[in-house]
């Protein structure tokens, strides 16, 4: 997408709609990897600007783009007068009904990778057709019976993978399944994808439907986070697939490109071949521009990430023997969001200390140990106490249930109540305002500056950075200090074997550090995004009672540590593998320690190079 072109797109309107727009090279590398000697029909049916489709209308193949978003399609049909553009939302009922029903040779997009929790913010842009997630199931469930690109053993499959997209998908993950019925048999797949983005949990229902219905031909990564620099921020990634005909090969082209492999406006300019498929179909590494392997299909779906690591682990461990740590009774959450930091976060309060707890909001106070027991400010946490103001607007019964907060605190309510975050007053922000709760008769209101009552993610006993430069540290709150949605707050049940020390030790093990590595979304300027969906899917092996014993001792002894010394954490991957039955652990130590900083030497070249 050309500058001009984007610059007119509001940034909040791009950011609810995924509007994250492909651009000419991305679209022209797709095209060289597509076979289009077998293309005579294609579809975008999230077609943007269209910019993936606009080399396929200058080879006359019959295009067809469907856009949600007026504006885009407006673009869009400046671009290409003579292609089919309609605008609509895909999911509708009258949309599916004017897709061919037998389907298309190409079905090429870059679906909407919106978060669930923005997904309600697009309908202040979309007057028309707004539609929930169960409305876009319901009506997906029933295109199925009316298209004839599926039998009946793959309708099946698909209205079985539909019922399990789960309430925190995003809108990909059911752009994604429209995209795969789309494709007629022998026909062509291909979608742009952040590269981590099949590790989460709510993909799924997308990598079973993959796996049995699509041949992976490739899988080419941005290996420097170049192709939409300045846009979004994570790792991209571009899969190419057929629809299966008959059981064929099992290996795909996993491709890692580089920024100097071309330039912005052709991606392999520098490569030796401008037969690009040829190119990618052969394993070849060309120094800091391309490196091709061969991968199979099993494993790449399996990890969806770097098949190197199954190899490591097939050398460690039995894979059968080991289980996710998210099953094991421990809780993964995300610390506290306030939803206007301006207010709630007071550097230096000048009244009573009993409105005020401490908080760790970033990482520039953690300091070099293993334990924190300073925040890096106060919160304000306001439950029982109101304004003069408000307490005089209070019906006497519920009098008795607040006192008045002091002036000085009073004076600051009142004074940051006329503050604006753009357009809004900090009370009518959309994140604030939640807060309010008027009385029903029975109970007493609530107001705007009363955070909801903290609960146990909030000031969990462990927490870890969601945004990580370096190696990830899982850090040991000793004072139960508030903890801000920064991190991910990590607590043991109550009928977990694990305590918080056996924890601390285990998820500071190389063995953890490198599932980070491995789990983990890679950000435009090398750093490590963690969430906890992507935690809970860490491997661990069983342990004993006697282990999670020697592990809650080295944890205890990890609290006192400064990060630099590393000799606890070499007890502690030694525990580790003792209970994976490990034959050469001092091998199995230096590999896991060599993977680990193999990882970490990529993010730090992305980083200099971004």
């Amino acid at each position: 997408m050309t500058p001009s072109i984007f610059s007119i797109m509001n940034s909040l309107k791009q950011k609810y709609l995924g509007q994250y727009f492909s651009g000419s090279a991305v679209a022209r590398l797709l095209f060289e990897l597509i076979d289009t000697t077998q293309v005579y029909s294609a579809i975008d049916p999230m077609c943007g600007s269209g910019d993936l489709l606009v080399p396929f209308v200058e080879k006359e193949i019959s295009v067809v783009g469907n856009e949600v978003d007026l504006e885009a399609v407006q673009m869009c049909q400046a671009r290409m007068p003579h292609a089919e553009i309609w605008n609509s939302n895909s999911f509708s009922i009258n949309t599916l009904s004017r897709f061919n029903k037998s389907g298309y040779d190409l079905v090429i997009t870059n679906p909407p990778y919106v978060r669930y929790q923005l997904q309600a913010n697009a309908k202040e842009y979309l007057s028309h057709e707004w539609l929930l997630i169960d409305d876009i199931i319901r009506n997906l469930k029933e295109y199925t019976e009316s298209t004839k690109s599926l039998n009946e053993g793959e309708r099946q499959l698909i209205i079985e993978e539909l019922g399990r997209i789960s309430g925190l998908s995003d809108l990909a993950v059911p752009s994604w399944i429209l995209c795969m019925m789309l494709v007629k048999n022998g026909g062509q797949l291909a979608i742009v994808l952040p590269t981590t983005w099949l590790t989460r949990e709510y993909s799924a229902p997308v990598k079973n439907i993959l796996s049995k219905l699509f041949e992976i031909d490739y899988v080419v990564n941005d290996a420097n986070s170049t192709w939409f620099s300045g846009k979004a921020q994570v790792k991209t990634s571009l899969l190419l697939a057929h629809r299966k005909t008959k059981r064929e090969k099992s290996w795909l082209s996993y491709v890692d490109l580089y920024k100097l492999a071309g330039t912005k406006s052709c991606l392999t300019a520098n490569l030796p071949s401008t037969e690009i498929r040829d190119l990618f179909s052969n394993e070849i590494f060309i120094d800091n521009r391309l490196s091709v392997r061969m991968v199979s299909q099993d494993a790449f779906i399996g990890s969806s990430n770097d098949s190197s690591w199954l190899s490591l682990l097939g050398r460690l461990a039995n894979k059968d023997s080991l289980i996710k740590i998210g099953e094991n009774k421990i809780e993964f959450g995300q610390g506290l969001r306030t939803g206007a930091n301006s207010f709630f976060y007071v550097q230096d309060p000048q009244c009573e200390s009993k409105y005020y707890l401490d908080v760790i909001q970033n990482q520039r106070s953690l300091g070099t140990r293993f334990t924190t027991n300073a925040g890096s400010c106060k919160l304000l946490y306001i439950q029982d106490s109101v304004t003069n103001r408000d307490f005089s607007t209070l019906e006497p019964k519920f009098a008795k249930h607040y006192k008045s907060l002091p002036y000085e605190i009073s004076e600051y309510i009142e004074r940051k109540s006329q503050e604006k975050k753009g357009e809004i007053l900090l009370p009518e922000l959309s994140s604030v305002r939640t807060n309010i709760t008027k009385s029903d008769g029975k109970r007493p209101p609530r107001f705007w500056y009363m955070l909801p009552p903290l609960t146990q993610r909030h000031t969990a006993k462990l927490f870890l950075p969601r945004v990580n430069g370096d190696k990830p540290i899982v850090r040991y709150n000793s004072n139960a200090l508030v903890v801000d949605a920064n991190f991910i707050t990590i607590w043991p049940s109550n009928n977990s074997r694990f305590n918080e020390y056996s924890l601390l030790a285990l998820l500071n093990s190389t063995w953890c550090s490198v599932q980070f590595e491995e789990l983990g979304s890679v950000m435009g300027g090398g750093a490590l995004k963690l969430d906890a969906a992507q935690i809970r899917n860490i491997l661990i092996p069983y342990f004993s009672d006697k282990d999670i014993d020697a592990l809650s001792s080295l944890g205890k002894k990890l609290a006192r540590q400064q990060i630099s010394n590393k000799s606890v954490i070499v007890e502690i991957d030694s525990c580790i593998l003792q209970a994976m039955n490990t034959p050469d652990i001092n091998w199995a130590m230096e590999q896991l320690e060599i993977y680990r900083q193999y990882h970490i030497n990529q993010r730090r070249h992305e980083r200099n190079n971004y």
